[in-house]
């Protein structure tokens, strides 16, 4: 993995891809423009519990405290470790 990369994404509903699928990303959701394409790796219903500490650094994060605050940001809701989640590894494509 490039450092800088994150190649996770954590969601709390069932993202609608498949695993093997190509998709287009960008970096916002109101922002209409792609920067690039990833393909599905895997994708699982888990909890943070399960996390691991190399779940958490395709993630971006160091700590899982971190990540799970920022998780609870971006959802704007609590979130504990028994908190069902969808974990999506993707990696990017190049062109």
């Amino acid at each position: 993995m490039q450092a800088g990369k994150k190649t996770q994404t954590t969601r709390l509903k069932d993202p609608r891809v498949k695993v093997g699928g190509v998709y287009s990303v960008r970096r916002s959701w109101y922002k209409k423009e792609n920067f690039g394409k990833i393909r599905i790796l895997s994708k699982e219903r888990t909890t943070l519990a399960h996390y691991t500490r190399a779940d958490l650094r395709r993630e971006g994060y160091a700590e899982k405290e971190a990540f799970i605050e920022a998780l609870e940001r971006i959802n704007n809701e609590k979130i504990s470790l028994r908190t069902p989640v969808w974990k999506v590894i993707f990696q990017y494509m190049t062109s």
